[in-house]
């Protein structure tokens, strides 16, 4: 029997565990130890506990710093991470070596984890990387540009990278770690797994890339029941700090629809405010079969698993990205001509969410 662990440094939502559940499931038919060290806490038990996973919390970096601009490539991104502090970066380097150390595991799955990746560069244990393309980049030089619009020169993209090395290399010099010769080295990795479709990958211009396809959750969640009639049936997975969250609920009221809707974090007062004749609001995860096989029109932030349960069930998406992550995946859909994206950077009212969400139902208006 082997000791696995899975490790989960950056980045939000049930999808950083949940993708990995069916896998961790099957590890364990198999005869082996899974354990979890994860960013979120909140949704673990519910997700994690029940099937008797282990589970604890990750080294993570609080003093969160607001960036002068929107990061252009995934060097950037780290910048508020800790990545520009040798000694905040350094506890927590050895903060993962510690963690490591006291488990003692003989494989690690890292799922959005450049910290973990530096602290583990003496490769000692098998690592591989699994997720979406986003936190799994090409080993190119410079990274590609996570914000094509920008259009970030060659120089600016090299310059970030050689900035987050700095402080990185100072790190590993002090732990007498091996050093990175150029920054894309800590995605050097005994095997990555692509969970996703070429069609969605956030790096098109990756070379000879190895898909595996996304890894859902359909069976987790909660049953539900649709509000009575006949009209179509829109399922939303919408978080309530989306700037226009009430005027989707308003919208979706005021039309001839069936709405179920989940709502992370949510109050009990405020899904309850929320609730109408045709709109339920849900404040725990839904079962994902269910909504992906009964609904008329899937609404979301553009995540990478509820794209892909939507696209795979052939149900049109109403898109609302967060972040530039999101927003990437949300333009490759549109590409594909399976939804409509609303700008984060837009504001829209209720009028505009009823035309589109109508044309979303009826192409042909």
């Amino acid at each position: 029997m082997s000791r696995i662990l899975f490790c989960w440094e950056l980045g939000g939502g049930y999808g950083h565990i949940s993708g990995f559940l069916p896998i961790a499931i099957e590890l364990r038919k198999r005869g082996h130890e899974v354990i979890f060290a994860i960013r979120e806490l909140t949704h673990a038990e519910n997700i994690l506990g029940k099937y008797g996973f282990r589970y604890l919390q990750t080294p993570i970096w609080q003093a969160k710093l607001k960036a002068a601009t929107p990061a252009v490539n995934y060097a950037e991104i780290l910048f508020s991470e800790g990545w520009l502090s040798q000694t905040g970066l350094g506890a927590q380097v050895k903060a993962w070596r510690e963690l490591i150390g006291l488990l003692d595991p003989d494989l690690l799955i890292i799922d959005h984890g450049p910290t973990v990746l530096l602290a583990t560069r003496d490769r000692m244990i098998p690592r591989a990387m699994i997720g979406s393309g986003f936190f799994c980049p090409p080993r190119v030089s410079p990274l590609p540009s996570i914000r094509p619009e920008a259009k970030p020169t060659r120089e600016h993209l090299l310059a970030a990278e050689r900035k987050a090395m700095t402080i990185a290399n100072a790190v590993l010099g002090t732990l007498r770690l091996p050093m990175l010769q150029e920054f894309a080295d800590i995605f050097a990795v005994d095997e990555t797994f692509l969970s996703t479709f070429p069609e969605l990958d956030h790096y098109p211009e990756r070379a000879l890339p190895k898909y595996y396809g996304p890894v859902i959750s359909l069976d987790e969640g909660e049953s539900f029941a649709w509000p009575h009639g006949n009209t179509p049936k829109i399922f939303a997975y919408i978080k309530p700090g989306h700037g226009d969250f009430e005027s989707i609920i308003e919208a979706l009221r005021g039309m001839p629809v069936r709405v179920v809707m989940h709502a992370p974090g949510l109050s009990e007062q405020m899904a309850e405010k929320y609730q109408s004749a045709n709109v339920r609001v849900h404040r725990n995860p839904l079962s994902m079969a269910q909504a992906t096989q009964e609904c008329d029109v899937g609404i979301c932030h553009a995540g990478m698993g509820t794209v892909s349960a939507l696209l795979l069930a052939g149900r049109p998406i109403l898109l609302l990205p967060t972040h530039q992550e999101q927003t990437l995946v949300a333009r490759c859909v549109v590409a594909l001509g399976c939804g409509i994206l609303v700008s984060p950077q837009a504001k829209y009212g209720i009028p505009q969410y009823r035309k589109t969400i109508k044309r979303l139902l009826d192409p042909h208006l």
